[in-house]
């Protein structure tokens, strides 16, 4: 046991210092810190608080996974993330020279199923695109059209980007470029605040098309309007549910 050295939750101040810093500097997001901070002053700080840096171990953090799941009843994907902010922490540490290296984390069990996000095939993609026309033509008014119109425009935008969710809705006008390449084609370059920070992003073919789209049909707007300013969760549950896509093959 180290009879001297700087105890966790010592270092948990200054990094949160160092994060106000990283968000200002546009290199982290308000959002992800505001996470770390969270996880931090959870459970992480009541078992790791008193603990020197130098005595976070393999062993002591598979201690750690071991009460979380035993004592709180936290799944795997909780622990998951707690370490990806504790790893923060020892890297600062590191970074200030308070220890030599990061410790070993523990390996995720091979028992533990695998819980992989949904995806559409190719001919389902294609399905969905074809309901969505049919039901844009189909509208009842004015203002049903442009709802139906914004959505597809926003399922193609978000596969012509690969963006997130968060991202796209953040997305103004000014932050979008339409580019022409040396062949005369198109692309998209965005410049977005994204989960981890700033960084560049390029549209396929069809993102341009549906940023030209939303162009036309938002005639009066500004550079600092957002291109979705309505979030289409519920409309897209209804296509979902109208092309029974709504879950996959695993339920």
């Amino acid at each position: 046991v180290p009879v001297q050295g700087i105890k966790f939750k010592d270092i948990v101040g200054k990094f949160k210092d160092y994060q106000k810093v990283l968000v200002k500097s546009e290199e982290l997001t308000t959002k992800m810190a505001s996470e770390y901070s969270r996880r931090l002053d959870g459970g992480i700080m009541k078992f790791f608080g008193g603990l020197y840096l130098q005595e976070i171990t393999l062993q002591k953090l598979n201690e750690y996974k071991e009460s979380r799941i035993t004592n709180d009843g936290v799944k795997h994907n909780t622990i998951k993330h707690d370490f990806v902010s504790i790893r923060q922490v020892l890297k600062y540490s590191v970074l200030l020279g308070d220890i030599k290296s990061l410790p070993d984390f523990p390996k995720k069990s091979k028992k533990e199923k695998p819980n992989p996000r949904p995806w559409f095939e190719l001919d389902e993609w294609k399905l969905l695109q074809k309901f969505s026309r049919e039901r844009i033509i189909n509208s009842r008014g004015t203002r049903q059209k442009w709802e139906r119109e914004q959505l597809h425009d926003f399922m193609m935008f978000m596969v012509h980007t690969g963006m997130r969710v968060e991202e796209v809705l953040r997305t103004t006008f000014g932050n979008v470029k339409i580019h022409i390449k040396k062949d005369d084609t198109k692309e998209l370059r965005l410049t977005i605040n994204g989960k981890t920070g700033i960084r560049k992003v390029r549209g396929m073919i069809g993102s341009v098309s549906a940023f030209e789209r939303i162009k036309k049909r938002n005639i009066d707007h500004k550079p600092t309007d957002v291109l979705f300013p309505q979030n289409h969760r519920d409309g897209l549950n209804n296509l979902l549910t109208a092309t029974n896509l709504k879950t996959d093959r695993q339920g």
